[in-house]
């Protein structure tokens, strides 16, 4: 709200009016339920507050609730079944194996359209120099795209009609 967060708003004794919106919630699953408590597992699309989703389901019943636990377990490629404790993370640095720890960058940006450029283009983007735009004309392009160059990533750019301007320039 206004370039802050609405909980930090909230929390400093502000009143904050928050819009509703539609999100997606793929499965919402009641896992465990006493006459205490509730426990779900929720899969939601990018944009759900989860502590809104619970609010909105005790209004819903006529009931007062609250969130005690909440863990987010997957976000885009990224989940648990793939992570590190701080122990084994510790344990690698030890053994000189924290590389294996590392995923490449590209897997974090899999939600940004990707862009082949060639070695000269590359070169421009690593230089700070913006490239031609190869998708002008098209009847709809992307904001920001990934530039690759043998399917590692260079940079991601600002497009506009003429160009992709770097704005995030990768030196791996």
């Amino acid at each position: 709200i206004n370039g802050k967060r609405s909980y930090e708003l909230a929390r400093s004794g502000q009143v904050v009016d928050i819009k509703s919106r539609q999100v997606l919630v793929e499965t919402f699953t009641l896992t465990k339920h006493d006459e205490n408590s509730s426990s779900f597992r929720v899969i939601c699309g990018k944009g759900t507050y989860i502590r809104s989703l619970a609010r909105d389901l005790a209004l819903s019943l006529n009931a007062c609730g609250h969130v005690t636990m909440l863990r987010r377990t997957s976000v885009g490629p990224f989940n648990l079944n793939h992570s590190f404790s701080l122990d084994e993370l510790e344990n690698l640095c030890h053994r000189g194996d924290v590389l294996k720890a590392l995923r490449p960058v590209e897997t974090a940006l899999d939600d940004i359209p990707v862009l082949a450029i060639t070695e000269f283009e590359a070169t421009e983007l690593k230089h700070g120099r913006a490239i031609v735009n190869k998708l002008a004309g098209s009847v709809e392009y992307p904001d920001w795209i990934l530039a690759m160059l043998d399917n590692k990533a260079v940079a991601i750019c600002s497009t506009s009609e003429g160009y992709h301007k770097p704005k995030r320039v990768f030196n791996l």
